[in-house]
């Protein structure tokens, strides 16, 4: 597993690719991010790009253009999104009908109960690694200044868990959401998180 850290304009927190080699020498890109020039062509030595993986509606800003370097790859969203992003790029299936094997074998999937829009995590076997979007955060007071560094901290985004932001914006239904999460922690042995 790779991850890649790239800035976001006006916005303090940028975003993170996770890039996952998969055994038949694979890849399969979470939250993709473009890229260009030296940094395209070291991915382009891990593997061809099999997957682009959407896990919520607000991770597709590259999806299109790293979908459109990448033809042969194959869109999973969440059911739910799926006319919504559709009208962005072309996808190529959803978690809950087309999640099978090959990469079913390496990646199990969980769909987070209890929220207003949906929001896949994946859990990478070998690793024993959970890969989220946004169901949690866990900044270093450190990584911002000023202002931000008060509103991150009030966000509780500067110490892992979920946002206050996430909570009021996302959630539906807090029992539903508990239940889940803890079904998610019981069923993975996990050892390490991707954010």
């Amino acid at each position: 597993i790779f991850t890649l850290d790239a800035s976001l304009a006006r916005n303090p927190i940028g975003r993170r690719m996770t890039i996952i080699q998969l055994l038949d020498g694979g890849l399969a890109l979470h939250s993709p991010i473009y890229l260009e020039g030296e940094v395209e062509s070291s991915l382009e030595e891990l593997g061809n790009v099999e997957y682009i993986l959407v896990s919520n509606k607000w991770h597709t800003l590259d999806t299109k253009k790293v979908h459109d370097q990448y033809l042969q790859a194959k869109i999973l969203v969440p059911s739910e999104l799926k006319d919504k992003l559709s009208e962005k790029f072309s996808i190529g299936g959803t978690y809950e009908k087309d999640w099978a094997k090959p990469i079913s074998d390496e990646i199990d999937i969980h769909s987070i109960g209890g929220l207003k829009k949906p929001e896949v995590a994946l859990f990478h076997k070998v690793s024993k690694t959970l890969i989220v979007a946004d169901l949690f955060f866990n900044f270093s007071k450190n990584d911002f200044s000023g202002v931000t560094t008060f509103l991150m901290s009030l966000n509780h985004a500067t110490a892992f868990g979920v946002t206050r932001f996430y909570q009021w914006s996302m959630i539906k239904n807090k029992a539903a959401f508990k239940v889940s999460i803890q079904e998610m922690i019981e069923k993975w042995d996990i050892n390490k998180i991707i954010m």
